[in-house]
């Protein structure tokens, strides 16, 4: 049975940051902070760092473009 909750623009905002991927609900959203507390506090922790979030942007991208790329080659270009 699903049920429907009213919750301020801000607290959306939040909700919508603490998403893992843009097409996690919020219901997983308030789950894996409810059942899974510690998990919930390093994503949080991990989207307030701005190295951090650089570096995975930076990782996605350079994965995005080199699909074709071996485990070796990628490692070595990263310098893995």
């Amino acid at each position: 049975m699903n049920t429907t909750i009213q919750v301020d623009v801000h607290l959306k905002d939040k909700l919508d940051h603490l998403k893992t991927n843009r097409r996690e609900t919020y219901n997983d959203v308030i789950r894996r902070l409810v059942e899974e507390p510690q998990d919930a506090q390093e994503t949080i922790e991990l989207l307030g760092d701005p190295d951090a979030m650089m570096e995975i942007a930076r990782s996605l991208a350079y994965f995005k473009h080199s699909r074709g790329s071996d485990l070796r080659g990628v490692m070595k270009d990263l310098r893995l």
